[in-house]
């Protein structure tokens, strides 16, 4: 089975749930800064910015998208990382540990053979997917849509990834840490960055399978 292909058709998908996603969100957004029908201020002494809660959900729509999105691609990452452990029987229990399934895989396909000081790619970033994926998933605060990240994880990765391009390490605080961030420049590059890890490890596992060839005929 062709898993390279199959995982890049995720991938694709993914990047199409999103941008399409986003649409009906967008459009309300712009309408309302826009002040078109249905979203025509009517005369209010207070002053108040109106349409606001309507502006707000179609915020957290956007957001939300994202974090699904976040979570398609952190399953395909690791549908295929199992995948690719098939070929070789690792047992499940080879696949998970304390640091995390990303990190226990890696270490699996390392006793597998694989040569990760020749990968070029920064696997950091679909490190901080995981974590990304493992926040949307057991979000903590019932009084938001949002999710934000964990001090620990800012603390060993200082300049997220996931993050709105404006963040500053400068503006964290004990009661207020950045939101889990995915916009459309982000979408594009770590579905690239995905695509890429798995071509470069299919290269490693041909490498690998010309290697024990090479050494039955030795035989």
């Amino acid at each position: 089975m062709d898993i390279e292909l199959f995982t890049k058709e995720r991938i694709k998908f993914t990047k199409y749930f999103y941008e399409n996603g986003c649409i009906p969100f967008q459009e309300t957004i712009d309408l309302i800064e826009r002040e078109q029908h249905p979203y025509v201020p009517v005369y209010d002494e207070s002053g108040e910015p109106q349409f606001m809660s309507e502006w707000l959900q179609a915020r957290d729509g956007i957001e939300s998208i994202g974090l699904a999105s976040l979570s398609m691609f952190s399953s395909s990452l690791q549908i295929y990382m199992n995948s690719w452990l098939d070929r070789f029987n690792v047992p499940s229990s080879k696949r998970k540990g304390k640091k995390g399934w990303f990190d226990a895989m890696k270490k699996a396909m390392r006793n597998c053979g694989v040569d990760f000081t020749t990968c070029k790619l920064d696997l950091d970033i679909l490190e901080q997917l995981v974590l990304a994926r493992n926040r949307v998933q057991h979000a903590d605060n019932i009084t938001s849509n949002t999710v934000t990240h964990l001090p620990k994880e800012l603390a060993r990765f200082p300049s997220p990834t996931f993050v709105e391009p404006s963040y500053s390490s400068s503006s964290n605080t004990w009661f207020s840490y950045p939101r889990v961030y995915i916009d459309q420049p982000k979408v594009d590059e770590t579905a690239s960055l995905i695509e890429s890890f798995c071509e470069w490890l299919e290269t490693e596992f041909v490498r690998l399978e010309q290697d024990r060839v090479r050494k039955k005929q030795k035989v």
